[in-house]
């Protein structure tokens, strides 16, 4: 196919979070779409002047009811998809988030059930997402991902939101 017919109408950035509880993971189920039913790491689409961080801290509370903060980036999916209106590029990255509040409760709109399952369960279920498990196992890996960088660092623009990770 030549470049050209490669038209790319749409682009996508989404966010998720592992967050781990007594040496288990929260996972949601889905109500919708392709994965409907099954489980996955909580997460979803920016919105419109939002940051990566923000995203997945957003989409915990909205789809769990717990309050997390962004540890590290453990992982990132990078994709392009055919969609009825054309391809889609999308980008996915996920946080590990550490808890610090909140009580557990699904939405009941976008999933039906939030729950922490043990690592083990998780890796062997065919109910998982793969890019979740894939996810979780790069989590388990304390020496990989990507910190908040501590540096402080001076920028030219007028950010609202300044992150780096490395």
């Amino acid at each position: 196919m030549a470049r050209d017919d490669l038209k790319v109408n749409k682009i996508s950035i989404a966010a998720g979070g592992i967050v781990q509880k007594d040496n288990k993971v929260l996972l949601v189920q889905i109500t919708y779409g392709p994965n409907k039913g099954m489980w996955m790491l909580p997460g979803g689409y920016l919105d419109a002047g939002e940051s990566l961080a923000e995203a997945a801290i957003r989409e915990v509370k909205e789809e769990t009811g717990l309050d997390v903060e962004p540890k590290r980036i453990v992982g990132i999916r990078d994709g392009v998809r055919q969609k009825e209106s054309g391809l889609e590029s999308n980008l996915y990255v996920v946080f590990e988030m550490k808890l610090v509040g909140g009580t557990l409760a699904a939405d009941e709109e976008e999933v039906s059930a939030a729950a922490f399952h043990n690592v083990e369960d998780i890796l062997m279920s065919d109910q998982v997402v793969e890019l979740s498990k894939t996810m979780i196992k790069s989590s388990q890996n304390l020496a990989s991902g990507l910190n908040s960088s501590q540096d402080q660092i001076v920028v030219n623009d007028k950010y609202r939101v300044y992150s780096v990770y490395d």
